[in-house]
């Protein structure tokens, strides 16, 4: 049972998701934009000077959720996968990759989060087209 409601709850997630990136830019809420999660993710880790135990398990939480978002779409429609990310990756590896591509696009920190994230982490670990 929670595992279905995990699943609904993520395939709710990305239909909002997918629902706001087709609206106007004007109208467009996001619960987080990229300059959000990059204070979150920046910083934080463990060992790091002003590090921040909540802010760094948001950030990874963050992340983690993105990355299920789109394999439990995936799975539950007839929606392709968007990232393919290899067996073994760490949550931690995750925030890195996010931080070196979102900081490589500056002018990318109004976008919605989720978004860039998933982005970053298409374009890291594409799936192969079938």
């Amino acid at each position: 049972m929670r595992l279905m409601l995990r699943a609904v709850g993520g395939l709710a997630f990305l239909f909002l998701l997918l629902s706001a990136a087709g609206s106007t830019a004007a109208s467009t809420v996001y619960f987080k934009i990229g300059d959000d999660l990059k204070a979150s993710c920046d910083g934080t880790a463990a060992g790091e000077e002003n590090a921040s135990t909540a802010e760094y398990l948001l950030c990874l939480g963050y992340l983690q959720g993105v990355v299920d978002t789109d394999v439990t779409f995936a799975e539950w429609s007839e929606y392709p996968r968007q990232a393919c990310i290899p067996q073994g990756i760490t949550s931690s590896q995750l925030r890195q990759t996010f931080l070196v591509w979102l900081n490589a696009r500056p002018d990318h920190l109004h976008f919605g989060a989720a978004s860039l994230a998933l982005t970053a982490f298409a374009e890291t670990w594409p799936c192969k087209k079938e």
